[in-house]
């Protein structure tokens, strides 16, 4: 049997939140507190691209099963909620009660599992994530396997462009570091982590394998290949770590994200490698120059895959976000079945 036909039934899980709706501002206000806690509001903004990420699926997703759509309980009023393919799905659908409300996009993450309906095989986008060029099934799972690169990076949890240390990527190292020997798991999947296909990426494995453990992973940063097995195991060996997670209804350090769930499978061997050079994270700069590269990349479908973050930009905002919308709208301009 092929890859393809091991593959039926995938569906996309996308989270979205209205960072503008007085209803919800009202509630998270309810619970806004400083500390370790991440309030920051461009964690909940968006950039009006939503329509774009649904033409995109039209065009080159069109096999995709289901979309759940997974929200606070708001949706934009252009969205076809009674399209076949579409499921809104409130936080308090699935996420156990004792952690609800929550504004932390950790806990919600951590329970999609429980959504249900969802398939087994699913993929996760942030809403900063598209889908550039013609996709297939066996482009997130093949032969039953979620695809992935597999990079390792030295011991860095500094993210480049804020100098801001991240402990959510240290939590997840560390809780992977006690489940997982770094060379047993390279020896049982060597051609796996060590495929042509990592490109630049090979090099760093090569350099950080003789480190008896896990430095750190690379996350792409972009939509991620996951199975609700792997969550619910997750779930049964980390329970209160996880449960600690889901309890903070702010980003927190303690926290743990789904990149943990994503690592856990590679660590398993239960994935198949993806081309490095098909996927792609941007992160837009408020100089508008420096994001030609952005705009090239989504009118000339070089990636498969790419993610858009706008976190860094807080001067000339409005100047990017509405240069970044028209480059979207020249690339997707039909319509999708998705809007009304």
């Amino acid at each position: 049997m092929s890859g393809e036909n091991k593959n039926a039934g995938i569906d996309f899980v996308i989270t979205w939140v209205d960072g503008s709706d007085p209803e919800w501002i009202k509630e998270k206000n309810k619970y806004k507190s400083g500390g370790s806690q991440d309030n920051s509001d461009s964690r909940y903004r968006n950039m009006d691209l939503l329509k774009y990420w649904f033409r995109a699926v039209e065009l080159y997703a069109p096999w995709v099963r289901k979309i759940h759509f997974v929200t606070w309980g708001h949706y934009p009023e252009w969205l076809n909620t009674e399209h076949k393919k579409i499921r809104i799905v409130k936080h308090s659908d699935f996420i156990p009660e004792k952690y609800l409300p929550v504004f932390n996009s950790n806990p919600i993450e951590m329970n999609m599992h429980r959504i249900k309906g969802l398939s087994n095989h699913f993929v996760y986008f942030n809403d900063d994530m598209f889908i550039t060029s013609p996709v297939k099934p066996s482009d997130f799972f093949y032969k039953g396997l979620p695809r992935d690169v597999a990079a390792m990076k030295a011991f860095s949890f500094i993210w480049p462009e804020t100098k801001v240390t991240d402990f959510i990527l240290a939590n997840n190292m560390y809780v992977m570091n006690q489940h997982f020997d770094k060379r047993t798991t390279l020896k049982k999947n060597f051609k796996k982590w060590f495929s042509p296909s990592l490109g630049k990426y090979l090099f760093s494995n090569l350099l950080l394998m003789p480190w008896p453990y896990f430095t750190g992973m690379k996350p792409m940063h972009v939509a991620m290949s996951l199975k609700k097995d792997t969550f619910k195991e997750l779930w049964e060996e980390e329970y209160e770590l996880l449960d600690r997670t889901c309890r903070h209804r702010f980003r927190d350090m303690e926290d743990v994200n789904p990149w943990l769930v994503e690592f856990w499978q590679m660590a398993k061997g239960d994935f198949y490698p993806r081309k490095a050079k098909d996927v792609k994270y941007f992160s837009l700069s408020p100089d508008d120059r420096e994001n030609e590269e952005v705009y090239r990349a989504v009118k000339d479908s070089k990636y498969k895959l790419i993610c858009i973050n706008d976190g860094y930009v807080d001067e000339n905002y409005d100047n990017v976000k509405e240069r970044l919308c028209s480059v979207m709208e020249q690339k997707f301009s039909q319509k999708s079945q998705f809007e009304i």
